[in-house]
């Protein structure tokens, strides 16, 4: 059964993000220098950026009440997410507890189920939309390759260097199939010279 400690939730909704929204970039436990000092659980985006998911996770009610005295859950127009879930363990919340427009999911055994809020395979419900703050997720992205620039040095010399060293294996692979190719060639005339597999 799983943990529901609050890091191993926020690596499930991650993962979910990814595998079952289909999310091309996902972050657990999102420590940046947004506008509004909002730290998502987890985030991810989608469509080239287009639709943003967001996914707190409470794993006590004292956490979830305790979440509503945010400045950016009084006033959702500042916060980060087109989609906005809260995570939890099985029955913490009802559908009721929930804010307008939020979505609910439980972890069960590993899986994420969706009790309440859009569906990730289906058509986009307009009572299930925000209207995100994109600076704020903006800024996010912008620190996030900031800090990743940081630990890898540049991104563009980065991929140069990956894409150099791809082609140098290609041609090693290359050269070593002809050798063998060539070794195959000059084993099968020395066959032939010494009358093996000749038909007579």
């Amino acid at each position: 059964m799983i943990s529901h400690s609050h890091t191993t939730l926020c690596q499930l909704a991650k993962r979910w993000l990814l595998k079952t929204v289909g999310c091309s970039v996902a972050f657990a436990e999102l420590k940046t220098n947004s506008l509004t000092q909002e730290e998502p659980d987890a985030i991810g985006w989608i469509r080239g950026g287009r639709d943003s998911f967001l996914i707190e996770v409470k794993v006590s009610r004292a956490d979830f009440h305790a979440d509503r005295k945010k400045f950016f859950r009084k006033h959702p127009e500042f916060g980060v997410g087109k989609f906005r879930y809260f995570m939890t363990p099985p029955n913490l919340l009802s559908i009721d507890d929930l804010p307008p427009g939020w979505g609910l999911l439980e972890a069960q055994n590993k899986r994420v189920r969706v009790i309440h809020g859009q569906h990730p395979k289906k058509q986009q419900l307009a009572e299930f939309i925000f209207q995100p703050n994109t600076q704020a997720e903006l800024a996010m992205q912008t620190s996030l390759l900031r800090r990743t620039s940081m630990r890898v040095g540049d991104l563009q010399e980065l991929t140069a260097t990956h894409i150099n060293d791809y082609f140098i294996k290609l041609n090693e692979l290359k050269r070593e199939i002809r050798e063998i190719e060539h070794q195959k060639n000059a084993d099968q005339s020395h066959l032939v010279a010494m009358g093996v597999g000749c038909e007579y």
